[in-house]
């Protein structure tokens, strides 16, 4: 018999206050691989305040966050990548201008010994993850002339 794959996140009693306002109590998620989640809910019901805890923005003032079945501290964006963390936003803030590959390292363009960008690189890493997503996107193409969907 095998076991019960493992969530690759999991959320424990989180809460968070704003002053007086109590935005999330006791929340508890567990999201396993190759699983897609939405929040729905009426504004003011604590979805954004949620995301921005799993992406490193807010921290909890309560409760446990376990990634790969580890307790981590969520300290900041950055970390919260490194942890395979990110956020897709429904309206997408994309540079139009620039290509897939550099959108998505906005900010963290990978270098190479001597410190400039290695472009090579870059546009192969996004190739290699636009590859099990099933779309016919290149690295290389430009935002601008993409759908909605496609930034997405």
């Amino acid at each position: 018999m095998t076991n019960p794959p493992e969530p690759i996140v999991e959320l424990s009693g989180i809460a968070k206050n704003f002053g007086g306002v109590q935005a999330l109590r006791g929340v508890d998620l567990r999201l396993f691989p190759g699983e897609v989640h939405a929040l729905v809910g009426e504004n003011g019901a604590g979805k954004s305040t949620l995301v921005k805890i799993l992406a490193g923005i807010h921290r909890p003032d309560a409760g446990v966050v376990k990634v790969a079945g580890e307790v981590v501290e969520l300290r900041s964006p950055t970390y919260a990548q490194a942890l395979g963390i990110a956020v897709v936003q429904q309206e997408p803030m994309l540079f139009p201008d620039l290509d897939v590959a550099e959108n998505v390292f906005m900010g963290r363009h990978p270098r190479d010994r001597f410190g400039r960008v290695d472009w090579k690189r870059m546009h192969h890493e996004v190739d290699q993850l636009l590859a099990p997503l099933d779309v016919s996107l290149s690295s290389h193409t430009p935002v601008q002339g993409l759908s909605i969907a496609e930034q997405q």
